[in-house]
């Protein structure tokens, strides 16, 4: 199926181009006539067909710019929206999508039924969704969603979606690990596990003793969950990091290596390892999956981590859903983004390439 883009590449313009001339307003923003032949030409030539819904959609109300609808769970990473909005910019700036206004809609992690009538409504061009529990994932796949809709960390059949591919980072973590000929190591889950940190947790662990490693798993202590949200209005990572490592180590001596599940449990665990007096990486190898932000990648005791593709997440979602708003059916419908580790401090780099 030809596209917008195949029809911007082949008239060497951007798609921001070819979807005001398609539409009619090359001459009111006074486009050169050379220019609007180009563009009607390479239509012409590659059989392009717009999707007359999709016209009809963005010129509602002569608004000229896409209405998109963020549904975000608070408990996401609160870099992951900053990153959204920037990437939102800055693809409208390369003009590589059409020019886009986004509200923000929030909703509590396993609630996202209370938006029911926005989800069955047409306020918006289209949705962006960032879900990661299975109650959610449940509700949505029971209901009619009447607008175009892009799920982040799922991959459903009958939506459109933009996933991390979660088995593979499982796995590159255990690679690590026997790459530098370690023999037993552990798992420590975070403060709460989700439908994308279980797939992580079983791959790793199903690697690791394929590979013939021992491996013990600490899943989420209740007691210290308990504790802690007694304590904050939110669960902090960082603290729970800290405290399930004195809690195992009143039960045992820690193993060569730990991968964690995310990146602040993974921060409070080496603070409490350095504090026990074991050293990471010359005592204990510390993998996190997360952000590699500046302040990390900076810092005296960077972590080392399966890197969380925010931005390439943050990216393809909003251009599939642009694409899915211009041309209707697209295709691929699920988008798996690459898996990658960034070596700091608290594990080194095996001599071994690792891809």
């Amino acid at each position: 199926m030809t596209s917008i883009y195949d029809v911007a590449k082949a008239a060497g313009v951007s798609t921001t181009t070819v979807s005001l001339i398609l539409n009619g307003k090359g001459d009111k923003l006074r486009l050169s006539a050379r220019t609007q032949e180009k563009v009607r030409q390479a239509a012409r030539d590659l059989g392009y067909v717009p999707n007359v819904n999709a016209r009809r959609l963005l010129r509602s109300g002569g608004k000229g710019f896409m209405e998109i609808g963020l549904l975000w769970s608070p408990d996401q990473h609160t870099a992951f929206l900053d990153t959204m909005i920037r990437t939102m910019t800055r693809l409208r700036k390369e003009e590589a999508v059409f020019p886009m206004h986004l509200s923000i809609i929030p909703f509590e992690r396993g609630y996202i039924e209370e938006q029911e009538e926005l989800l069955k409504g047409k306020s918006f061009h289209g949705l962006i969704a960032v879900s990661g529990d299975d109650q959610d994932v449940a509700y949505l796949q029971s209901i009619q969603v009447e607008m175009p809709l892009v799920l982040i960390y799922q991959n459903l059949e009958q939506f459109y979606s933009v996933n991390v591919d979660n088995q593979r980072n499982g796995e590159l973590a255990a690679e690590i690990f026997k790459n530098l000929h370690f023999r037993h190591v552990m798992y420590i889950g975070g403060s709460y596990e989700s439908r994308t940190s279980s797939l992580r947790k079983m791959s790793f662990i199903h690697k690791a003793e394929e590979l013939g490693m021992q491996v013990c798993v600490e899943d989420s202590n209740e007691e210290i969950l308990a504790k802690l949200s007694g304590e904050y209005m939110t669960m902090d990572s960082y603290r729970y990091g800290r405290e399930i490592i004195r809690e195992i180590l009143k039960k045992q001596e820690m193993p060569e290596a730990v991968f964690v599940q995310d990146d602040d449990t993974a921060r409070g665990v080496v603070v409490e390892l350095k504090r026990q007096g074991i050293r990471c990486p010359e005592d204990v190898s510390v993998i996190g999956y997360g952000l590699n932000t500046i302040e990390n990648q900076e810092s005296e005791n960077s972590l080392t981590l399966i890197l969380h593709p925010m931005g390439q997440l943050a990216m393809e979602s909003i251009r599939m859903l642009d694409l899915i708003i211009r041309e209707g059916e697209v295709f691929p419908r699920n988008i798996l983004c690459d898996s990658s580790a960034f070596f700091g401090k608290t594990c080194r780099k095996p001599d071994d390439k690792i891809s």
